[in-house]
């Protein structure tokens, strides 16, 4: 499957027995060494999570997939809407946090509440600022409540934004 998808996927590297994901998939700051751990966990799983969220075409979205769906960028790029953003995904499955700035290097698995600095966040003209974990209702990220923006996953996660 890997074979077929690495030319679609940029910074996906195939070779025998062995999956490579690298470039545009990774936060510029994510260490090598988290990385490499990451990559091992797509070749014994079969699946990888980039250090950042996407969110083109939430037009397309199932309803209630998103809570202030309006914050992210539809099928037309726009500097008011949000694009991409660092990983901070809450996983029902192991109970834990991800993201990748914060009180640990790299992206972390974290029981909570999150020891967030911060995300980085893409808008739609271009733009990159960063989002400082004082701009975060951090006691409704631990409730885990619409109060910040959210997306839910198909596969048991909560991405905030």
């Amino acid at each position: 499957m890997w074979k077929r998808l690495a030319p679609y996927l940029p910074g996906v590297h195939v070779a025998p027995g062995n999956v490579e994901v690298g470039g545009i998939w990774w936060c510029p700051s994510t260490r090598q060494d988290t990385q490499k751990e990451l990559n091992d966990v797509v070749n014994f799983w079969g699946y990888f999570n980039s250090s950042y969220s996407y969110f083109a075409r939430v037009d397309l979205w199932r309803p209630g997939q998103a809570t202030q769906p309006d914050d992210l960028t539809a099928k037309e790029l726009r500097c008011d809407r949000l694009l991409m953003s660092d990983v901070l995904v809450w996983w029902d499955y192991g109970k834990l946090w991800s993201y990748n700035h914060g009180k640990k290097p790299g992206i972390v698995q974290d029981p909570g509440p999150p020891g967030i600095d911060g995300l980085n966040q893409l808008y739609g003209d271009g733009r990159g600022i960063w989002k400082s974990a004082k701009q975060f209702d951090l006691p409704a990220l631990y409730a885990r409540t619409g109060t910040n923006g959210m997306v839910r996953a198909t596969v048991g996660g909560i991405t905030f934004y």
